[in-house]
């Protein structure tokens, strides 16, 4: 999974310290099951630790009797969550290309809170190894200035006119 945007590692649950914090295997897993999703399973790669504790051993067992989609699915377009995947497979080794391409921001009246300068940037892994990577936010707290530039244009993959932030791009529009 990409990492994009701030991260910032909250999580609803998180059951396992072993599991790192961008194995999606697990949650993935359960999906598959909840919402009967075979695409699911074969992205699950038989789940992790963590599927096991939250799902409990039953569920797991017949996870565990599922049978993925022979075919991967190579190019999936959230529309809703403003997020594009083009991929040539679906294995860790394979090459994608991640583009934000929703709302700016929070996207209400203007509001541009949790907005950075990445909309149509793109997260690029070449056979499983990062390209071209979204840089995050630095942090969270400090100096405002530090934090300003890490969510600028000029930090991500992005083109745009000199000196021109996404956010004025939208007021030029």
């Amino acid at each position: 999974v990409p990492q994009v945007g701030d991260c910032d590692d909250g999580r609803g649950f998180w059951l396992s310290e072993s599991v790192s914090f961008f194995d999606y295997r697990g949650w993935l897993a359960a999906g598959a099951l909840e919402f009967n999703r075979p695409d699911f399973i074969r992205a699950a790669e038989g789940a992790n630790e963590e599927a096991l504790w939250f799902m409990g051993q039953e569920n797991w067992d017949k996870l565990q009797s599922l049978r993925a989609d022979s075919e991967p699915r190579k190019s999936v377009h959230f529309v809703d969550g403003g997020h594009c995947i083009l991929r040539t497979g679906d294995s860790a080794h394979d090459t994608y290309l991640f583009v934000r391409c929703g709302e700016f921001g929070l996207g209400q009246d203007g509001s541009s809170a949790h907005s950075h300068g990445d909309l149509l940037a793109p997260a690029i892994h070449w056979k499983g190894r990062p390209l071209f990577v979204d840089p995050g936010t630095y942090h969270y707290y400090g100096p405002t200035a530090e934090r300003d530039a890490m969510r600028s244009v000029s930090v991500h993959n992005n083109a745009s006119p000199v000196g021109v932030e996404v956010a004025q791009m939208f007021k030029i529009w």
